[in-house]
């Protein structure tokens, strides 16, 4: 009698589990997380840019040319810290009497995406660092910033407006007396941006 009540419990048992199998894969209710929306675009990751502008200042105004490459970390929702970026500017038309190597460090804002942008997010950066002319007549070098704003057209892809500063103190010698001068100049552009990852 005893074998004939665990057989019967036994069955019992396992029809209840059969029929909770069959309604838990048969049913449309899914216990899985709803995605969450993306609200930023932030991520950590190389990037590569390039802007044209003007040469302003302490040189002659013409026509100038950018280019930079570093690592953005992105620290917390919206901040991101440019653990480093070197680059140059030059104006085109006196390439390498302009042309300026710049280390820089600095932080990113990036905006959440707005709907009255078509989904896309804003920017606003600061930089700042070294720059060293390397011409024949540059000095030691000096203070070099940064500061820009723009729109995220992409995850990866950004373009803005910018304004790059830089100094340069250095002596020379005119009527038999040294006399230390330092040259401020900067360009204000237009630039592109591609980060990678």
């Amino acid at each position: 009698m005893k074998k004939l009540l665990i057989a019967a419990t036994l069955v019992l048992t396992s029809l209840s589990g059969y029929s909770q199998i069959i309604r838990s894969t048969t049913s449309e209710v899914s216990l899985a997380p709803k995605p969450v929306a993306e609200k930023t675009w932030n991520h950590s990751g190389f990037l590569v840019e390039t802007g044209i502008g003007l040469l302003t200042g302490d040189a002659d105004t013409d026509f100038a040319w950018e280019v930079g490459w570093g690592y953005r970390w992105h620290i917390i929702e919206g901040f991101s810290w440019e653990i480093f970026k070197i680059g140059f500017n030059a104006g085109v038309s006196h390439f390498s009497d302009t042309f300026c190597l710049r280390f820089t460090t600095g932080l990113r804002y990036d905006t959440p995406r707005f709907d009255f942008l078509k989904d896309r997010s804003m920017y606003v950066n600061f930089n700042a660092g070294y720059g060293v002319r390397t011409s024949d007549y540059a000095g030691d070098g000096g203070f070099a910033w940064e500061l820009g704003a723009g729109v995220k057209l992409t995850r990866k892809c950004s373009v803005g407006l910018f304004y790059q500063a830089d100094s340069d103190k250095y002596t020379y010698s005119d009527y038999g007396y040294d006399d230390s001068v330092t040259a401020n100049w900067g360009m204000v552009g237009v630039r592109i941006e591609y980060q990678f990852r």
